[in-house]
């Protein structure tokens, strides 16, 4: 993990903040690009669902008191109050989270994993889905450096945790995986193998490159941008590359 547990308390705020703003003056009703079953509106109500559901994870893992009336489900919510909802449930998050050691355990969606863990899931799906809003929006998207080195390195331990559930089941085999940012030093090498994969940072020779720009790379893990698009480049075995994020879905 490249980030403390300070910078993603932090960091879930200013994400969430940046995802909302997107929201002012938008027409909601417009499809989102990487979930085509969804608008805006059904964004902005999944990221409030998702941190809403972590808020009562914490609380029930800490013990400690609620304030407030309680939180309302997305479906109660109308379209003009969607992004008032997110702002009180995201001020709740932080409360909790800032307030929660970082190795205590929290259990949500099946997984007991600590509350570091838990955050850093959070900061990173807020992030990607700021990504979501801004492609919608037709605004520009840009991550810091460090955000979005650890978020790679958040997926592929998300990927871990969950390794042999549903699709990525399959997500195993054999060949090499070479992801180069041109424009920082950053680099990852992936290794299938008959159990899943591992991952290491550093620079191999591999079966597959991806090169381009760190964001667009994260972007293309994520499936929210093409190969074709952008300034990204795939060097070797292509089949390879599309195996991989066929499989390694994360959100």
């Amino acid at each position: 993990m490249t980030l403390s547990f300070d910078r993603i308390r932090a960091e879930i705020p200013i994400q969430t903040a940046g995802f909302l703003a997107l929201a002012e003056g938008a027409d909601l009703s417009k499809g989102v690009r990487a979930c085509p079953d969804w608008t805006h509106a059904d964004l902005i109500r999944h990221v409030g669902e998702m941190q809403r559901i972590l808020v009562d994870a914490f609380h029930t893992a800490t013990g400690a008191p609620r304030s407030g009336d309680p939180l309302p489900a997305p479906e109660e919510v109308s379209e003009g109050e969607l992004t008032g909802w997110v702002r009180d449930v995201a001020a709740r998050l932080t409360v909790v989270v800032d307030t929660t050691p970082a190795a205590t355990i929290v259990s949500n969606f099946g997984l007991d994993e600590s509350a570091v863990w838990w955050a850093r899931r959070a900061l990173h799906d807020v992030a990607i889905h700021r990504a979501d809003a801004a492609f919608t929006t037709g605004e520009p998207y840009a991550l810091e450096r460090e955000l979005a080195e650890d978020a790679v390195e958040e997926m592929f331990d998300v990927l871990e945790t969950v390794r042999g559930v549903g699709g990525l089941a399959d997500l195993h085999g054999s060949g090499t995986i070479h992801l180069h940012a041109t424009d920082v030093e950053a680099e990852w090498l992936i290794e299938l193998n008959d159990k899943g994969f591992g991952w290491k940072r550093g620079h191999e020779k591999a079966d597959v490159a991806l090169r381009g720009p760190l964001t667009e790379i994260l972007l293309a893990l994520y499936r929210r941008q093409s190969l074709d698009d952008g300034s990204l480049e795939v060097l070797g075995d292509a089949e390879l590359l599309d195996f991989w994020l066929d499989h390694a879905s994360v959100g």
